[in-house]
């Protein structure tokens, strides 16, 4: 009787270590995608601005980079223009990234905008 006592005591915290280590890990995934999605904001937003001012208006206002802050956190931004050669495109690609801990984090995505 006592035997069984201790063993399903046992049980029962390596359990609740187990479940404890999946939530706190869950809990910090979940952290990480906040910050993700307020990454895209910020890429939203800065190409949202390129359309609206005409990309090279944008670049001679803002640069090629920056930094801004989304929810009190510091994200930089970086844009690349080219001219495409045959066409009245211009190929645009924006990156965003953010200090996560020790490691740098980064997003990225191009399109084309009308010159």
């Amino acid at each position: 009787m006592l035997l069984e006592a201790l063993l399903a005591s046992l049980l029962i915290g390596v359990v609740a270590v187990v479940l404890g280590s999946v939530l706190t890990r869950t809990m910090h995934q979940t952290r990480e995608n906040e910050i993700r999605e307020l990454a895209w904001q910020v890429f939203d937003r800065q190409l949202t601005l390129m359309e609206t001012m005409g990309t090279e208006a944008f670049i001679a206002e803002s640069g090629s980079e920056g930094e801004t802050t989304a929810a009190e956190l510091p994200f930089t931004w970086s844009a690349e223009v080219e001219t495409e050669l045959f066409t009245d495109l211009l190929e645009v690609e924006l990156t965003v990234s953010w200090q996560e801990g020790t490691r740098r984090r980064s997003i990225s995505g191009f399109t084309y905008l009308n010159n």
